[in-house]
């Protein structure tokens, strides 16, 4: 959920290299390689199910804390490249105090309070000047211009978006992923009426076994399904990446 993010700002002002998400806010306060790590994410795109969820918080039908879950649920993060990023400060006390150094200037540079007044000062300018110039609004942003489609609104927030071209295979063999699905936690299963049913995101994985070792688009992946589940079959797809059950590139 972070749109800036303090804890890495305030380990960066005690010289501690950091190792962050790729997304939103952390990816204005650390540069990848300079300060630490970011590590790449994944995130849905617009879709009808984001709609209703946001109609449904609107109405006061959903929390806030459903709302933001059920968007959490479906955004990757690549976790194996968490571990490597992690391993290699561990085992590198040269690059530990190099990255250290470098997150103390980039506070001293970005964040002492005479910058970030200045800054807020900008802000306030360029709100108003927003505000003279507004524009007419429609569909659910026009209801409230906080409940738009979460998913629409966030994509740009993650290192990229799934999309027809975005590669997917399968991060481990079927039989371990099968295993790994029959035994979810109950925080795993939440908001599954998203979802494709459990007997649609087995044929997917099917699909994805029968390419071997080969990575497949996701157009092509969805040529074998109506158009009616594609928004389902996109948010089934995230679901597992955020598993670790689906690799993509």
């Amino acid at each position: 959920q972070e749109t800036f993010g303090l804890a890495p700002v305030e380990a960066m002002a005690a010289g501690l290299p950091v190792v962050v998400s790729d997304w939103d806010g952390y990816r204005y306060t650390v540069s990848d390689g300079v300060e630490g790590f970011l590590i790449r994410t994944l995130a849905p795109s617009h879709s009808p199910q984001g709609e209703e969820l946001a109609l449904q918080h609107d109405h006061g039908l959903l929390s806030y804390q459903d709302y933001v879950g059920a968007v959490a649920q479906h955004v990757a993060v690549d976790t194996e490249a968490a571990a490597v990023a992690i391993a290699r400060l561990a085992e590198d006390p040269d690059l530990r105090q190099r990255m250290g150094e470098a997150g103390r200037q980039t506070v001293r540079q970005r964040f002492d309070w005479p910058v970030v007044a200045r800054l807020h000062h900008q802000l306030y300018a360029e709100l108003a000047e927003r505000r003279c110039a507004g524009q007419e609004r429609s569909g659910l942003e026009a209801q409230h211009p906080l409940r738009g489609d979460p998913f629409r609104d966030f994509a740009s927030f993650a290192t990229s978006s799934l999309g027809s071209e975005t590669d997917l295979r399968l991060a481990m063999p079927l039989p371990e992923i099968q295993h790994r699905l029959n035994n979810l936690t109950s925080l795993d299963r939440c908001y599954g009426e998203l979802h494709a049913s459990p007997a649609d995101v087995q044929r997917l994985l099917e699909q994805l076994q029968s390419e071997g070792d080969q990575s497949c688009h996701l157009m092509h992946l969805l040529r074998a399904w109506p158009d009616e589940q594609h928004d389902a079959l996109r948010l089934s797809l995230t679901w597992l990446a955020k598993l670790g059950c689906i690799q993509w590139s």
